[in-house]
C-alpha cells in the first residue's frame, strides 16, 4: 500500500528506495517486512498457443562475458550481504533470521565453494598422477566417508533441483547443460565474492559509498526464446 511506501520514504529522505544501497529492491522488501507490512509473492501463469502453461515474468539475459558476470554478481553481494545487514540489523523470528542468514553468508558460501572446487581438482589430479604425498593428505576412515557421502547426496539433490527447475521453463535440452555450467558458476561466484570484499572495504576505509557498478541488461528476443 501507499502508506507503507510513505513510511519508508520518511527514513530515506523522502524516497522509498535507498539510493545509496546497491540492491535497493532487496532492501525495500526487507524494510517492508521489518515494519510488519504484508506482501505477496505472485506466480502468474498463462496458457501459450500450444496449450502449455508458461510463467509470466520479465526475462533478461545474464551477462555473457566473464568480467561483466563477475561485476554483476559482486554488486549483488555488496548490497545483499554487506550493506543490507548493516542498515536493517536483526529482526523477525527465528525462522526469518535463519532465512536471512543464508543471504548474509553468501560471500562465505561462495568462497567455500571455490575452495572446495579447487581442492577437488587437486585431489583428482593427485590421484591421476599417483602423487603419494598429495593423496596421503586426503582423509580416510568411516567418518570421512560419511561426510563425503552426505555432501554427495546434497550435491545431487541441488543439481537435480536446478535441472528440474530449468527444464520447466526452458526445456530439457537447455537443462541438460546444468552440470557443465555449475563449475563455471562456482568460479564466477568466488571471483565476485573477492571483488565485493575489496570494493566494499576499500570504500569503507575511504568513508565513501561503494561505487554503482551497473552492467547493461540484455533482454532476449522472441526468436531467442523459441530457440531455448
Amino acid at each position: 500500500r501507499a502508506e507503507a511506501l510513505h513510511a519508508l520514504a520518511g527514513d530515506n529522505g523522502g524516497k522509498p528506495f535507498a539510493a545509496d544501497c546497491l540492491t535497493e529492491d532487496y532492501l525495500l522488501a526487507l524494510s517492508l517486512a521489518r515494519r510488519k507490512a504484508r506482501s505477496l509473492f505472485l506466480l502468474p501463469w498463462r496458457r501459450s498457443g500450444k496449450g502449455a502453461w508458461r510463467l509470466v515474468a520479465v526475462e533478461e539475459c545474464f551477462p555473457d562475458r566473464l568480467r561483466a558476470a563477475i561485476r554483476q554478481r559482486a554488486r549483488w553481494m555488496i548490497g545483499i550481504a554487506l550493506q543490507a545487514p548493516r542498515r536493517l540489523g536483526r529482526f523477525g523470528n527465528g525462522w526469518q533470521r535463519l532465512f536471512l542468514l543464508q543471504d548474509r553468508m553468501m560471500i562465505v558460501f561462495a568462497l567455500t565453494d571455490l575452495a572446495a572446487l579447487l581442492l577437488a581438482l587437486c585431489g583428482m589430479g593427485a590421484l591421476a598422477c599417483g602423487w603419494e604425498r598429495m593423496t596421503a593428505l586426503i582423509p580416510a576412515g568411516p567418518a570421512a566417508m560419511m561426510v563425503a557421502g552426505i555432501n554427495l547426496l546434497l550435491g545431487v539433490w541441488r543439481g537435480g533441483m536446478r535441472i528440474w527447475m530449468t527444464a520447466r521453463l526452458y526445456g530439457w535440452r537447455f537443462a541438460s547443460a546444468v552440470p557443465l555450467r555449475w563449475p563455471l558458476g562456482i568460479v564466477i561466484n568466488g571471483a565476485a565474492a573477492c571483488r565485493a570484499c575489496v570494493l566494499y572495504w576499500s570504500a569503507c576505509a575511504r568513508r565513501r559509498l561503494p561505487r554503482w557498478d551497473k552492467t547493461a541488461h540484455r533482454f532476449p528476443t522472441m526468436a531467442a526464446q523459441k530457440g531455448l
